[in-house]
């Protein structure tokens, strides 16, 4: 048994011996390099326009209409294609997305959402609030969230 212990405490010497004589100094250059580039800011003439944009994902959503399924590819999928009116940044706090600002009523039962300007869709077309009341009369009516969530609500 102490033949045993000794044994094992010399292969873990050894292994420690050999990992802390290993030089890195490849790694840290590496490390160096990629900082200095994650330091440089990207502008919007740096961006190409167009193109195509192929990722890899797990599995296939059933449907791109996040209405319509709970499923976490669909969500995961749409959240790059469609822009919500408030966005939750990485604190856990409340941001504008497509809407400029909102404002809360006294009673909390009224929300107003101020849009952005210039705000448009793929074909060109601007944003209009009948847009906004119509994506969420749609929410309301397909998902089982929206419909259950808020029952009886109007916009």
């Amino acid at each position: 048994m102490i033949k045993m212990r000794k044994t094992t405490m010399a292969l873990w010497l050894s292994a420690l011996a050999l990992t802390t004589a290993c030089d890195n100094s490849e790694s840290e250059s590496a490390n160096t390099e990629s900082e200095s580039a994650n330091d440089q800011e990207a502008t919007a003439d740096d961006v190409d326009s167009g193109g195509t944009l192929n990722l890899g994902y797990g599995t296939n959503p059933a449907t791109l209409d996040p209405h319509i399924t709970p499923h976490t590819a669909t969500r995961d999928v749409s959240r790059h294609v469609f822009e919500q009116l408030l966005a939750i940044d990485e604190d856990y706090e409340v941001q504008p997305s497509l809407a400029e600002r909102f404002e809360v009523s006294d009673d909390g039962l009224v929300y107003t959402f101020i849009l952005r300007d210039n705000v448009t869709f793929h074909n060109g077309e601007p944003m209009l609030a009948e847009d906004v009341v119509a994506s969420m009369e749609r929410w309301l009516t397909q998902s089982s969230q929206g419909s259950q969530t808020f029952q009886m609500q109007q916009w």
